[in-house]
C-alpha cells in the first residue's frame, strides 16, 4: 500500500512541478504590460526562473540522499510557495525576478525527487519502467494543464494564476508531509563527500551520461521550444482564434502521449539500437515538414510528428539511464532535471539575443537538437555493441 502513495506522490510531484515551471510562459505578454516592462525583461525571468529551477535540481536532489526526501522536500515546497506569492503580487520587475528565482529554487527538485522516489522504491525493474512512461505523460500534460489554468484566471488578471498555483501546492506539500513522514531512510548517505562521489560515480558512466544529455535535449525540444513559444508563433504571428490554438495545442500533447504508450507497449521488448534509428528518422523528418513549409497544416503536421517521437524519446532515455544506475539515485534524478532546466534556460538566452523570428528559432533549435541526439544515438549504440562482444 505504501508503494502505491510513493507512486501517487512522484506522479503529483511531477504534475505540479512542471505546472509551476510553466505557468509563467503564456502569460509573459500580459506580465510585461502590467509591470510596465519589456517583453524581453519578462523573458529573462523566465530565463532565471528555469536555471534556479536546474540548480535546484542538483542540490536539493542531491541532498535527499543525505537527508532523505522528507527533510528536503518540506523546505523546498514552502519556498516554491513563497515564489509563487511573491510573483502574485509583484508590482516591478525586481520583485518578479526575485519571485522567479524563489520559485525555481524551489520547484526544482519536484521531478527529481519524483523520479528518485521510484527508483528507490520500485517493485523490479519493468514496472519502474512503466512508472518512468507515466511520468513522462505527466510532464507534457503539466504545461497544457497550467496553460489552461493561467488563460483562465487571466480572464479576471494574471495574477489569479500564481494564487490558484500557491493553493495546489499547499495541498501537495499537505500529501507529501503525510506520505514521507513514514518513509524508510536506510538509503541515506552521512557524508557530504558520499553526495560528490555519487554525482561523480553517475557521470562517469557512459550510458547514463549520453542519455541524460539525450533526454535533456528532447524534453527541452518540448517544453523550451515548442510550449514556450507556441503562443507566440500561433497566435500572435499566425493571428489564428483562442480556440482554435487550444485544439492545436491539445493535440500536441496527444501525439506526445501516444509516443509515449507505444513506448509502454513496445519499447520495453525492442533493441535500443532500432529505436534510436527510429526516432531519428522520426525527429529528422518533423523538422524538415516544419522547416520548409509555410502552410500552417504542415508546420503543425512537423510538430506532431516531433512530438510523437519525443513522447518515446524522454521514457526510454529515462528508463535506459536509471537501469545502470545502482546507487545515489537521488543525484542520478536531479542530474537528468539539471540537464533538461539547464539546456532550456540556455535556449531563453539565445532567443531573447537572437534578432529572428519565432519559426526560424524553432527551425534552429529543431535541427541542433537533432545534431546533438544522433552523436548521443550512435556513441550509446557503440557502447552498447562493445559490452556485448566483451560479454
Amino acid at each position: 500500500m505504501q508503494h502505491k502513495h510513493y507512486n501517487l506522490l512522484s506522479y503529483s510531484l511531477t504534475l505540479v512541478g512542471y505546472m509551476t515551471l510553466t505557468i509563467s510562459l503564456p502569460l509573459l505578454s500580459f506580465i510585461a504590460k502590467y509591470l510596465n516592462i519589456s517583453y524581453a525583461d519578462a523573458q529573462y525571468g523566465v530565463s532565471v526562473l528555469f536555471f534556479t529551477f536546474s540548480l535546484s535540481a542538483i542540490f536539493l536532489s542531491s541532498l535527499s540522499d543525505m537527508l532523505g526526501t522528507f527533510a528536503v522536500l518540506k523546505y523546498a515546497q514552502l519556498l516554491s510557495i513563497v515564489g509563487l506569492w511573491i510573483l502574485c503580487f509583484s508590482q516591478t520587475k525586481t520583485i518578479f525576478l526575485l519571485g522567479c528565482f524563489c520559485l525555481g529554487c524551489g520547484t526544482g527538485c519536484y521531478a527529481s525527487n519524483a523520479r528518485a522516489l521510484i527508483s528507490r522504491h520500485a517493485l523490479n525493474e519493468e514496472s519502474m519502467k512503466k512508472s518512468f512512461a507515466t511520468m513522462s505523460i505527466l510532464i507534457i500534460l503539466a504545461p497544457i494543464v497550467s496553460s489552461y489554468l493561467a488563460m483562465t484566471a487571466n480572464v479576471l488578471n494574471w495574477r489569479f494564476a500564481y494564487a490558484a498555483m500557491a493553493f495546489i501546492e499547499i495541498i501537495l506539500a499537505i500529501y507529501a508531509l503525510w506520505v514521507l513522514s513514514h518513509e524508510d531512510t536506510s538509503y541515506r548517505h552521512k557524508k557530504v563527500s558520499n553526495l560528490i562521489l555519487g554525482f561523480v560515480d553517475c557521470l562517469k558512466q557512459k550510458i547514463f551520461f549520453l542519455n541524460m544529455i539525450f533526454l535533456g535535449i528532447g524534453l527541452s525540444i518540448f517544453m523550451q521550444l515548442f510550449i514556450a513559444n507556441i503562443h507566440q508563433l500561433l497566435i500572435n504571428e499566425r493571428e489564428i482564434s483562442v480556440a482554435h490554438f487550444e485544439m492545436l495545442l491539445l493535440l500536441m500533447s496527444i501525439m506526445y502521449i501516444i509516443g509515449i504508450l507505444f513506448f509502454r507497449k513496445f519499447g520495453i521488448k525492442l533493441p535500443s539500437y532500432l529505436i534510436r534509428i527510429s526516432l531519428m528518422l522520426m525527429l529528422v523528418m518533423g523538422a524538415l515538414i516544419f522547416s520548409f513549409s509555410h502552410s500552417l497544416t504542415l508546420i503543425m503536421l512537423g510538430i506532431y510528428i516531433v512530438c510523437a517521437a519525443l513522447g518515446f524519446a524522454v521514457p526510454f532515455g529515462t528508463s535506459s539511464g536509471m537501469s545502470v544506475i545502482k546507487h545515489h539515485h537521488g543525484s542520478a534524478a536531479a542530474l537528468f532535471t539539471f540537464s533538461f532546466a539547464c539546456i532550456s534556460g540556455v535556449w531563453s538566452i539565445i532567443q531573447t539575443h537572437l534578432l529572428i523570428g519565432t519559426k526560424d528559432f524553432i527551425s534552429l533549435g529543431l535541427w541542433v537538437s537533432c545534431l546533438i541526439m544522433l552523436i548521443a544515438s550512435v556513441l550509446l549504440t557503440a557502447i552498447t555493441n562493445q559490452k556485448k562482444i566483451a560479454t
